[in-house]
């Protein structure tokens, strides 16, 4: 665990939380103006965020796996428990808002994850890279 915090891919993480965090309390009002809900962004970024550290930690599994197989189940583990728990969040989003859904809110978290992903997948890239050359 210790390693996860000294480790680039969750400085990266943390970097793009905060960033977007900033972002969206900085344009706040350029937002509202645009009709989109900054708490359900601001939200989504939080669950994001702390989803994808959760993933890096799988990937930091991934990273002391002795086979290839046992490298790919970890990263994939990572991409789907990210996913549903997305998934299960924005279900109930739209199940309690009900009729005060902010589409373009959920559109704009749907970009962060892939913001999110991407960057966790070319740290899980790089790790295997690493580890190729090790060996």
């Amino acid at each position: 665990m210790k390693e996860l915090f000294k480790d680039n891919g969750f400085k990266r993480l943390l970097f793009l939380f905060i960033l977007i965090s900033g972002f969206t309390l900085v344009f706040r009002q350029f937002f509202e103006d645009r009709e989109i809900d900054t708490m359900v962004v601001f939200m989504g970024n939080i669950l994001i965020f702390a989803s994808s550290v959760l993933a890096l930690m799988l990937y930091g599994r991934a990273k002391s796996a002795k086979t290839p197989h046992g490298f790919s189940r970890n990263v994939y583990a990572a991409f789907v428990t990210k996913f549903f728990v997305l998934v299960t969040a924005a279900m109930m989003y739209f199940y309690f808002a009900q009729d005060d859904i902010s589409t373009k809110a959920v559109f704009i978290c749907l970009g962060l994850y892939f913001v999110y992903h991407f960057a966790g997948a070319a740290y899980a890239a790089r790790i295997e890279k690493k580890k190729v050359k090790h060996h």
